[in-house]
């Protein structure tokens, strides 16, 4: 009889955890709520978070105890089904009856229990979908309060913030009487400047593009006049810098050309790199002549002005002297066993050819 018995509470304690489902907090929280409600919730005040947080993990807890349960059982049948597969069930099961006698008990609590579990974890699921409608404003009324920043500067603003702030907007977008849709036609009107902002930045961070520049200035010069003062400032401030690309690259070239004809400077890297010395000691005082003429030769083109007016406002420039200027070193120049650094002799050689393409771009401009 007992037999029986258990195998009829297996049966229903099977059927009870054939639905469960294991979710750690954060997929349960994704379940319930949109990213941004997620965002929300962890923005508000900290006793109100807990306090959501709390439920999901007292249903975490629950579901952990059902998974407890689950292997109890799954593992008693494991046992059963062995004994079955003997010649005397009968004589091998009632002995693992005989030596379990609390385990029938024990089932019987993990079915109550379980039943606990399943009825607390629909209450909590219950207060969470009523909570759900305020997040729901929670989360509206805080995006729409960001409407300020469409018309901060575009230097302090992402692209991917203004598209999640406006893929948040779109599920009230037929709501507050039409408000919420003219905010995102704002966003809209703002992702095209951001977008041109960062496009006229980027020509900046790389070598002359004569046609992009061109292109990208006349946009500048089409938009700028009808924007609120700090951001045209900005607009203004990248156009200028995209003017004086070309005169830029034409001192570059100029530096590098003096560098060419410089007799001096030529002795010394042949001497560094052409083998015309043999000793480390000579190698080493052709690298600091080298570095030397080659401070000397900078100055006269690269001036404090064209430092702080030119290659300051554009970052590649600056980049590429800087390079040259450090590759044009002692350390650079020769190793540490002071023989030639091939290179040093590449880099300086890619350098040169890199401004001559754009000292090609720039007789378009």
């Amino acid at each position: 009889m007992r037999r029986y018995i258990l195998t009829f509470l297996l049966m229903c304690l099977c059927g009870a955890l054939a639905g469960a489902q294991e979710y750690d907090p954060e997929i349960m929280l994704r379940t319930l709520f949109t990213e941004d409600g997620i965002e929300v919730i962890r923005d508000m005040p900290e006793e109100d978070r807990n306090a959501i947080i709390s439920l999901v993990y007292q249903r975490n807890d629950m579901q952990k105890s059902l998974a407890e349960y689950r292997r109890e059982i799954e593992d008693f049948e494991n046992r059963v089904n062995k004994l079955r597969q003997k010649d005397s069930l009968s004589v091998f099961l009632d002995a693992e009856m005989a030596a379990n006698d609390s385990l029938e008990q024990r089932l019987r609590i993990a079915g109550k229990t379980i039943a606990r579990l399943q009825r607390d974890s629909l209450e909590h699921e219950a207060y969470l979908a009523e909570f759900r409608p305020f997040v729901r404003e929670y989360t509206k009324k805080t995006l729409m309060s960001q409407r300020g920043l469409l018309s901060g500067l575009y230097s302090q603003m992402t692209q991917s913030g203004l598209e999640s702030l406006r893929n948040g907007l779109l599920p009230f977008a037929n709501e507050e009487e039409g408000q919420v849709a003219s905010f995102i036609r704002e966003i809209d009107s703002v992702l095209v400047y951001k977008r041109l902002y960062d496009h006229a930045d980027s020509l900046l961070r790389r070598p002359l593009d004569a046609a992009a520049v061109y292109e990208t200035r006349e946009e500048l010069m089409q938009l700028k006049d009808v924007m609120p003062e700090d951001q045209f400032k900005e607009f203004d401030e990248l156009d200028i810098s995209l003017s004086r690309y070309k005169r830029t690259v034409e001192i570059f070239s100029e530096f590098l050309k003096d560098v060419e004809d410089d007799f001096l400077m030529q002795e010394h890297l042949k001497a560094v790199f052409d083998g015309a010395v043999d000793s480390p000691a000579a190698r080493s005082t052709a690298a600091n002549g080298a570095a030397y003429q080659a401070k000397k030769i900078a100055s006269k083109h690269i001036t404090d002005d064209v430092q702080a007016n030119r290659l300051s406002r554009i970052p590649y420039m600056k980049e590429i002297y800087d390079t040259y200027m450090t590759l044009m070193t002692p350390e650079n120049l020769l190793d540490k066993e002071k023989r030639p650094n091939p290179e040093t002799q590449a880099k300086l050689e890619a350098v040169n050819q890199v401004v001559a393409e754009m000292l090609e771009q720039s007789k378009m401009l």
